[in-house]
């Protein structure tokens, strides 16, 4: 008995020294060059120029399209030299990217590292390998990706034990960074918690308020409306899809329509080199965009309700508060796929947040051995890594954004969110407030004091 607990802790001593050697190690490759990275260029700049009063929203090679807020929260890693800045902002991405990580493995109701083992082990393999692109692609662009994913698992776990005004700040502060998550704004609204709604949109606009007036530009102009004026309504007036990057890093809806009226679906990169857009398509391309958003949206809402058929959600139940818990994450999580694909403009490292569904989709097809889920997952298998160029090479790494392989992942993810849904409604499960199931669960973990606050 001994002799076993003591290779249990050299296996884990190995496994911790295992991860760390690799942490440091790929901190060499995302610190190297910073004043060619995304980080400096688009971030630091905008914040030095956020800082002197100056416009930050300028038209160039790497423009800062996003709202202010991202900005003024990069001028403090602004200030430090260079190289120390980017390996700041590597701690920084390293931390947020365990938070988002840890939250989503909880709300699937995942155990402690100490209780992984058997199909739950399996569960987060298959989980990570399925989307470990877009983990490492926010590393890769140097972004405020990580931070975002963070906030919203948070804000949704805050969210589940019952602590809305918490939760609606956490969820503000993501959408005050890139609009998507307003789109939990009429979810909140749908599940009647009008308080956490209402606080999602304040705290969304008083966040990109602050910069007016701990920075203002010295022409008087307003951040706000210059981010509007110069990208914003430029997106109404170019073709669905069009955004101040490449057309195949653009994974929405929209993205993948214009490619499809483009090209179709090339066998090589020559011919996904084109020129403008015909402009005689553009009304067409619009009504199909916007023709796929609607019946996603409308699915969504119909399998939403039948979800929600005789569920009593106030606590007058406890028989499986486990699966309680998993509804509620799919809820979430087709909200997250929906952020996707419906936004203007979506890149991998944007798909961080689909760890929640991926997770939820591998629970079901290991865990609850159900047949649609475990035809789902070579699917998942196929669609995440075959982006990876480093895996696959860059032409067919390239083809596959061409064929809108991660636009493929979030519409399977959210198909299976779709059957979590209904499957729910047809089990007649008993449904329960989260609450009653995170109490027993810090319980069994010895955090009384976390039970005793909720």
């Amino acid at each position: 008995m001994i002799s076993i607990c003591s290779q249990s802790r050299r296996a884990k001593a190995a496994t911790l020294v295992a991860v760390v050697v690799l942490l440091v190690g790929y901190g060499f490759v995302f610190a190297r060059e910073p004043q060619r990275s995304d980080w400096y260029c688009c971030f630091v700049r905008a914040a030095l120029r956020m800082q002197h009063g100056q416009p930050i929203h300028i038209v160039d090679k790497t423009p800062y399209a996003y709202p202010p807020l991202m900005a003024m929260l990069t001028i403090p890693l602004a200030q430090l030299p260079t190289g120390v800045g980017i390996v700041a902002w590597y701690v920084v991405s390293l931390v947020t990217l365990a938070i988002a990580l840890w939250y989503a493995w909880r709300l699937i109701g995942g155990p402690t590292h100490g209780r992984l083992r058997g199909r739950w082990a399996a569960v987060a393999a298959l989980g990570l390998l399925c989307s470990l692109r877009f983990i490492i692609g926010p590393l890769e662009t140097r972004q405020f990706d990580t931070v975002i994913a963070a906030l919203l698992m948070a804000g949704c776990w805050r969210l589940a034990g019952g602590h809305r005004s918490s939760g609606g700040v956490l969820l503000g502060l993501a959408a005050a960074m890139k609009c998507t998550p307003l789109l939990l704004v009429p979810y909140l609204a749908w599940r009647r918690w009008y308080g956490a709604a209402v606080l999602v949109t304040l705290t969304a606009v008083a966040a990109n308020l602050l910069p007016e007036f701990c920075f203002p530009q010295q022409s008087g102009g307003w951040y706000a409306a210059d981010w509007k004026r110069h990208f914003l309504d430029v997106s109404h007036r170019v073709p669905p899809g069009t955004w101040f990057s490449g057309l195949a890093q653009n994974q929405s809806l929209a993205g993948m329509f214009q490619r499809l009226f483009r090209y179709g679906l090339p066998l090589s990169t020559q011919a996904i080199s084109g020129g403008e857009f015909p402009a005689e398509s553009v009304p067409l391309l619009r009504a199909c965009v916007y023709a796929a958003s609607a019946l996603l949206l409308a699915s969504t809402l119909y399998f939403g309700r039948r979800g929600r058929v005789g569920c009593d959600f106030r606590g007058r139940n406890d028989d499986d508060p486990a699966a309680a818990m998993r509804h509620f994450a799919a809820e979430i999580s087709a909200v997250f796929a929906l952020m996707l694909l419906v936004s203007p403009m979506t890149s991998r490292a944007h798909y961080l947040i689909l760890i929640l569904p991926s997770l939820l989709i591998c629970h079901a097809a290991i865990i609850d051995r159900d047949p649609f889920f475990r035809r789902l997952l070579p699917v998942l298998l196929v669609c995440g890594p075959l982006v990876t160029k480093g895996l696959v090479g860059k032409t067919l790494g390239d083809l596959a954004l061409a064929w809108s392989l991660p636009t493929w992942y979030a519409i399977v993810c959210l198909a299976g969110m779709w059957r979590l849904l209904a499957r729910r409604c047809a089990a007649r499960m008993p449904s329960i407030s989260p609450q009653a199931f995170l109490a027993p669960l810090a319980a069994a973990n010895g955090r009384k004091r976390f039970c005793r606050s909720l």
